[in-house]
C-alpha cells in the first residue's frame, strides 16, 4: 500500500477553504430550507402578525421607541395601567437590541424583518452547534431546519419573547461545548452574550426553562465525561457571566414581580394548559388531532386545550433519527446529556400527567411562578433537532445494517398509526376519519422514503446523504407551511390599518376634558392594548406582571385586562382620581350617576361610549391627608359622598412634611404641570400641603422641591403624592425602574470581567510560572 505524502502547507490552506465554501454553502441551503414556508412573508405579501403579537407585543415595542424618540428614558410607559414600569414588566424589552428595528420602520415591515432575522438566527445557531459538535455539514443542515421549523418554533410564532429563546439558545449550547475545551475571551463570549440575548428578551419563564436545560446538559456531561471536571467551573463562570451581563432588566424585573399579580400561583393555575400525555404523539403526527390550516390540508384541532400551546411537532423523519443516533452513541457524554435535556423538556411540559409533577412544583426552584408548563418543549425539540443531526453523522459511517433499522422503524410507527383509532380515551380527539388518515400515513411515507435514502448512502454517498436532507427537509417545511399562522395572521393591509397612529381608534377619540389629562377604560379585551398602539393614555392593558394591588383596586381586573367588577363605572370617586374621561361598555351595561353622558354607540358592535369630566384635576395641593390602611382607602373611593376635593388619603406617614396636614380644601395653584415630558411641575401653595399628581403610584417614583429630594407616596389608594411647604416651589418628578442601577452595575461588572479574564488569566499563568522557575544562572561572584 503507497504511503501517503503529508499535506503541505498549501494544500492544507486551500483544503481548509474548500471546507469552509462546503461549510458556507450548507449554511446558505440551510437558511433558504426554512425560509420557504415563509416566501410571501419575505415578499411582504403574508405576515405572522397573529394574537398576542398584536394585542401586546408589537404594541409593547414601538411604545418603547415611541418613548426614545421623543427623547424619555424608555422605563415607564404612561398609555396604560395610568403609566406602568416597561423596565420592569420585562416583556417589553427594553434592552433587547434587536427590537430597534420597531423604532425605524412601520409596524408590518418591522415585524416582518424582525420575524425573518430570528427565523434565520435559530437556524443558524443550531447549524453551528451541529457543525461543531458532529462535523458534517448534512448533519447541520437538518439539525438546523428541523428545529427552526419545530413545532416550539412555528405554533409560538405570537410570542416575540419565544422566538427570541430559540434563536439564541442553540449558541449558549455551542459555547459551553467550546469553553468546556478552553477558555478564551470569544468562547466565553459565546456563551455569556446570547445568554443575556435571552435573559432581555424579558420572559423569565424561557430563561428558566433554558437554565433547566442548559444546567441538565452541563450535569449529565460532567457525570458520564471522564477526566477532569475542572471544566464545569470554567461553564459555570460563563453562564453567570451571562446573568451579570443582563442584570440591568433581571434585577428589575425582579423587584417588579414582587408587586405583581403573578407572586404566586396554585397548582391548578401552575398546570394550566400543560401537555397531557395524548400530545407527545404529535412529535411526530403533528395533525393527529386536527391543527392544519392549509390550503389542501386542513383540519380544526381536535386535541383539547390550546393547540398552539400543547400541540407538538419535530418530525417523524428527525425522532427516528435522534433515537437512531441514540441507539449508535449512547456511550457519548454529550449525547446522554442531549437525551436528559428532552427528557427534563417532557417531564416538565406533562406537568400532573405523570407522578412527577407535585414534586417539580412543590420541591424544583422557582417552578411554581409558572403557568403553561407546555412551554417546556423548547428543550425536547432543541434535543430532537441535535441528536437528528447526530443520526445523520452516523448514516455516512454506518454500513446496510442501517437500512434493516430504519425499515425496522417504518414497522414500528405503523403498528402505532394503527394503534391508535383502537385506543379509547384517543377516539374522542381524533381529527375527522379522512383527514386522520392522511395525518398518520404522511409521517410513516416519510420516513419510509427516508428508508430509501439510507439504502443510498453507502452505494452513492452523496446522493444518499442529499436525498436524506431533502425528506427530513420536505417533511418539516410542510409543517411550517400548513400551520396555523397562515389563516390567523393579519394580511399586510389591515395590519397597517391596525397601527396606523394617524387613523383614529375604534371608539374614535378620548373625550378632551378640561384640567390636563384624560383616559379611557373598557370592560372588554377587545380594545385593550387600543392605548399602546394609537399612543393614549388607558387603564385598560395586558401583561402577565401586572400591578396587583392597582389591579385590584380598579374593579378586579385580571392580568389580560378584564375586569371583574363594574367599580370604574359605578358612582364613586375612581374615575375622579385617575382622570378617566372615557367609557367603552357593552350595551348591556351602563354607567351610574348623571354626569356620565351617552356619547356614540360603535357602528355595527354592540359597545356604547361614555363620556365624563372629571371632579379631580390632573395635578392639584391639597392641605389635608388623612393616613389609613389600603382596605379603608379602597372602601373610601367607592364611596360617592367621601371627600376627595379636599383632602388626600395615604397609607403611613409623611417623614419629610414640613407640617400637620390637617386644613381641608385646596392648598394653592398648581402653575405649570408637565410630568410627560420633562417632569417639571411648579406650585404656589398657600400653606404646607400634598401635591397630588394623577399618575398610577408604583415603587420606584422619586420626585424632588427646589432641587432636594423628597419622598412619593401612594396616595388616593392609586396615584402620586409629594409633600411641598407653603410658597412657590419647582417640582420635578421622574421615574426609576428599582435595581436598575445596581443592575447596570452588575451589567458593567460583568462585561469587564469578560473582557479582561482572559488577558489576566494569562499573566497570572505566567507570573507564578516564573516565581515558581527562578533564573538560574549563575554569574563569576557565585563561584567566589
Amino acid at each position: 500500500m503507497p504511503i501517503k505524502e503529508p499535506m503541505t502547507e498549501p494544500d492544507a490552506a486551500a483544503s481548509r477553504r474548500v471546507v469552509t465554501a462546503w461549510t458556507i454553502g450548507a449554511l446558505a441551503l440551510t437558511l433558504c430550507i426554512v425560509t420557504v414556508p415563509f416566501l410571501a412573508v419575505l415578499r411582504g405579501r403574508a405576515t405572522t402578525m397573529m394574537w398576542d403579537i398584536n394585542e401586546f407585543y408589537v404594541p409593547a415595542h414601538r411604545a418603547v421607541w415611541r418613548e426614545l424618540r421623543d427623547g424619555h428614558a424608555p422605563w415607564w410607559t404612561p398609555n396604560v395601567y395610568a403609566g406602568d414600569s416597561t423596565l420592569g414588566a420585562g416583556q417589553y424589552g427594553v434592552f433587547y437590541p434587536l427590537h430597534a428595528i420597531y423604532g425605524f420602520f412601520d409596524a408590518t415591515t418591522a415585524h416582518r424583518w424582525w420575524f425573518m432575522s430570528h427565523l434565520w438566527l435559530a437556524s443558524g445557531t443550531m447549524f453551528a452547534w451541529s457543525r461543531h459538535r458532529w462535523a458534517s455539514n448534512p448533519a447541520a443542515i437538518v439539525a438546523g431546519s428541523a428545529y427552526a421549523l419545530s413545532g416550539f418554533f412555528i405554533l409560538h410564532l405570537k410570542f416575540t419573547p419565544f422566538l427570541i429563546v430559540a434563536a439564541w439558545l442553540p449558541l449558549v449550547f455551542l459555547g459551553i461545548d467550546l469553553v468546556r475545551e478552553r477558555w478564551t475571551t470569544l468562547r466565553a463570549a459565546t456563551v455569556a452574550v446570547p445568554l443575556a440575548l435571552v435573559a432581555l428578551a424579558g420572559h423569565p419563564q424561557m430563561l428558566y426553562y433554558s437554565g433547566l436545560g442548559l444546567a441538565t446538559y452541563v450535569v449529565v456531561t460532567a457525570m458520564f465525561e471522564p477526566g477532569s471536571r475542572r471544566w464545569v467551573g470554567r461553564v459555570a463562570g460563563a453562564l453567570s457571566l451571562g446573568l451579570g451581563l443582563a442584570a440591568v432588566q433581571l434585577l428589575p424585573l425582579l423587584r417588579f414581580s414582587s408587586i405583581s399579580v403573578r407572586t404566586e400561583l396554585t397548582t391548578d393555575q401552575a398546570f394550566e394548559l400543560s401537555a397531557e400525555r395524548r400530545h407527545l404523539l404529535t412529535f411526530p403526527f403533528p395533525h393527529l388531532f386536527g391543527g392544519a390550516d392549509g390550503v389542501a390540508f386542513h383540519a380544526p384541532w381536535t386535541g383539547g386545550l390550546q393547540y398552539e400551546e400543547v400541540g407538538q411537532f419535530a418530525g417523524a423523519t428527525i425522532v427516528v433519527l435522534a433515537i437512531y443516533a441514540l441507539t449508535r452513541l449512547w456511550r457519548v457524554s454529550a449525547v446522554r446529556a442531549l437525551f436528559a435535556v428532552g427528557l427534563v423538556g417532557i417531564l416538565v411540559m406533562l406537568a400532573d400527567a405523570t407522578p412527577l409533577g407535585d414534586p417539580i412544583y412543590n420541591f424544583l426552584p422557582l417552578a411554581d411562578r409558572f403557568r403553561v408548563w407546555a412551554r417546556a418543549s423548547l428543550l425536547p425539540n432543541i434535543a430532537l433537532a441535535m441528536l437528528a443531526g447526530a443520526g445523520v453523522q452516523q448514516l455516512a459511517l454506518a454500513r446496510r445494517t442501517a437500512v434493516a433499522w430504519f425499515a425496522g422503524a417504518v414497522g414500528a410507527l405503523t403498528a402505532v398509526a394503527v394503534a391508535i383509532p383502537h385506543i379509547g380515551s384517543m377516539r374522542t380527539y381524533l381529527a375527522t376519519e379522512s383527514f386522520s388518515v392522511a395525518a398518520r400515513a404522511l409521517p410513516i411515507s416519510a420516513v419510509l422514503v427516508l428508508t430509501v435514502a439510507v439504502a443510498l448512502v453507502p452505494l452513492y454517498r452523496r446522493v444518499g446523504m442529499g436525498a436524506v436532507v431533502a425528506v427530513c427537509a420536505v417533511e418539516v417545511m410542510f409543517f411550517a407551511s400548513v400551520a396555523t399562522w397562515n389563516a390567523r395572521s393579519f394580511a399586510p393591509e389591515a395590519a397597517e390599518a391596525f397601527y396606523d397612529e394617524d387613523e383614529p381608534p375604534i371608539f374614535d377619540e378620548v373625550y378632551d376634558a378640561p384640567d390636563g389629562i384624560d383616559r379611557w377604560y373598557t370592560e372588554t379585551y377587545s380594545f385593550r392594548m387600543e392605548s399602546l398602539i394609537k399612543d393614549l393614555y388607558g387603564i385598560t392593558a395586558f401583561d402577565p406582571l401586572a400591578p396587583k394591588e392597582f389591579t385590584e383596586t380598579v374593579g378586579g381586573m385580571t392580568y389580560d385586562g378584564f375586569a371583574t367588577r363594574n367599580d370604574v363605572w359605578q358612582d364613586n370617586w375612581l374615575a375622579d382620581v385617575l382622570r378617566i374621561t372615557t367609557l367603552v361598555l357593552g350595551d348591556s351595561n351602563s354607567p351610574e350617576g348623571d354626569d356620565w353622558r351617552l356619547a356614540d354607540a360603535l357602528p355595527g358592535d354592540r359597545f356604547i361610549i361614555w363620556n365624563r369630566e372629571p371632579r379631580l384635576p390632573e395635578a392639584y395641593l391639597v392641605g389635608a391627608v388623612e393616613s389609613i390602611d389600603l382596605p379603608a382607602i379602597r372602601e373610601r373611593l367607592l364611596d360617592p359622598d367621601a371627600d376627595f376635593e379636599d383632602r388626600a388619603y395615604i397609607e403611613g406617614y409623611l417623614a419629610d412634611s414640613t407640617g400637620i396636614l390637617d386644613h381641608p380644601g385646596p392648598a394653592g395653584a398648581v402653575l405649570e404641570a408637565d410630568v410627560l415630558d420633562s417632569g417639571h411641575v411648579e406650585v404656589d401653595a398657600d400653606r404646607d400641603a400634598l401635591l397630588v399628581l394623577s399618575y398610577a403610584w408604583q415603587p420606584g417614583w422619586k420626585a424632588s422641591v427646589d432641587g432636594h429630594e423628597v419622598e412619593v407616596v401612594r396616595t388616593n389608594g392609586l396615584v402620586l403624592g409629594i409633600p411641598v411647604a407653603s410658597g412657590r416651589h419647582d417640582v420635578h418628578v421622574w421615574f426609576e425602574p428599582p435595581g436598575v442601577r445596581l443592575g447596570a452595575l452588575i451589567t458593567v461588572q460583568s462585561f469587564a470581567i469578560l473582557v479582561l479574564a482572559a488577558p489576566v488569566g494569562t499573566w497570572w499563568r505566567r507570573r507564578r510560572a516564573s516565581v515558581a522557575s527562578p533564573d538560574l544562572r549563575t554569574t563569576p561572584a557565585d563561584h567566589d
